[in-house]
């Protein structure tokens, strides 16, 4: 499940595929799609890229892969 700003619709539709995006407003501005996705580092990437315009928020597991991964990234910078 992934959230994020109402103007992304269509880049998420797109990505998806029109049949395969299920989504829901949730607050405000935010809509929120489940979707069927390999979880790859090419997709931490692509969801990266949206900065705080997006947001992965389920299923935990996947989550919390996405956090381990933000956190050896980071890990590549603490000694510059």
């Amino acid at each position: 499940t992934l959230r994020f700003i109402e103007p992304l619709l269509d880049t998420i539709v797109d990505r998806f595929g029109v049949e395969d995006v299920v989504y829901s407003r949730d607050e405000g501005k935010y809509l929120k799609a489940v979707v069927s996705v390999a979880v790859s580092e090419q997709f931490y990437g692509w969801l990266l890229g949206f900065g705080r315009k997006a947001q992965l928020v389920y299923p935990a597991t996947a989550v919390e892969d996405f956090k381990a991964y933000l956190n050896t990234v980071m890990g590549l910078y603490e000694s510059c």
